[in-house]
């Protein structure tokens, strides 16, 4: 009967874990990011599609990371929501990026 418990049990976790999307994870990752912790869900996939947008737009690393400063950011963190949306909504642009 323990076997059957611990089966049962572990498939739940497994299940639970499977369900996590990659864009999920995402907003995860941004919340954790220095000012953005907290942030909206919604507004975090706003600013991914803002900075693949940028880059559509023909903007390098350093133009998008002036951008995210100036928009209050730490430049290091301005970096870290550069990848983070780059391989979540444009890994078209990975190459580009230097990413």
């Amino acid at each position: 009967m323990k076997k059957w418990a611990t089966a049962i049990a572990v498939t739940v976790m497994l299940t639970g874990c499977a369900q996590q999307t990659a864009e999920d994870l995402y907003v995860q990752q941004i919340q954790e990011i220095g000012d953005l912790e907290g942030a909206p869900v919604e507004e975090i996939k706003k600013l991914g599609n803002n900075v693949c947008a940028l880059y559509d737009e023909g903007a390098e690393t350093p133009d998008a990371i002036k951008v995210l400063t100036d928009n209050g950011l730490e430049a290091g963190d301005a970096g870290k929501v550069l990848a983070l949306s780059i391989n979540q909504y444009c890994p078209e642009h990975l190459k580009d990026s230097g990413f």
